[in-house]
């Protein structure tokens, strides 16, 4: 459930950073302005402060901390200068909790833009690799494919996974009767001691004339 709602957020963030820099400064100024004429046009019996945390959200899509911060305490202005009465402890205390709460509202969704944008970078590096390491593997086969050395693999019982032209013709063998897929121990007699040896993770390396 965690996952899902992560992958909802993050593909709600990409849609509104679809739209650009200056589209969501602008929608964040103009939604700004937009509850502060509304919470005066109320009157002082009601605030509205809280959906101050909607162009906070929003600001937090474009804005570095330091910005984001700077938006919370004029979002605070706002929100003290419509506010319901109170004594001036009172009003200090609703402004710095107003000023904390729009704050961690839009790091919260600056924290999504910035995960956002490190898992499509990891995405593109691990893209990149993998073309990487496919193009390499397809060099080192037509290399083998095209190599005048017998070059086979096998598996640990011996099976064989690949060979190349050459291998096959060591061995006298034509199509449809081919090495891959039978046991080399067959062919080569001298590997079965090799391949029953356990040298758990440590390299073996030998050579057959």
């Amino acid at each position: 459930m965690k996952v899902q709602n992560e992958t909802r957020a993050t593909s709600v963030v990409a849609q509104f950073l679809a739209a650009g820099h200056l589209a969501i400064l602008a929608g964040t100024l103009i939604s700004m302005l937009a509850i502060a004429v509304a919470d005066w046009a109320v009157g002082n019996g009601v605030s509205l402060g809280v959906l101050y945390i909607f162009p906070m959200m929003l600001g937090g899509l474009a804005l570095r901390p330091v910005a984001v911060l700077t938006l919370a305490l004029v979002c605070s202005v706002l929100r003290t200068a419509f506010d319901t009465p109170g004594s001036a402890a009172e009003v200090d205390l609703r402004f710095a909790f107003a000023t904390v709460a729009y704050f961690c509202a839009g790091l919260f969704v600056t924290a999504l833009v910035r995960n956002r944008k490190l898992i499509v970078q990891h995405l593109a590096d691990l893209q990149q690799e993998q073309e990487l390491r496919q193009g390499a593997e397809q060099q080192l086969k037509l290399m083998v494919e095209s190599s005048s050395a017998a070059i086979l693999t096998t598996d640990r019982e011996g099976r064989v996974l690949a060979a190349n032209d050459s291998a096959n013709t060591m061995f006298g063998l034509e199509p449809p009767k081919m090495l891959i897929g039978q046991d080399i121990r067959s062919y080569l007699p001298v590997l079965a001691d090799a391949l029953q040896l356990e040298m758990g993770s440590q390299v073996f390396k030998t050579a057959v004339q």
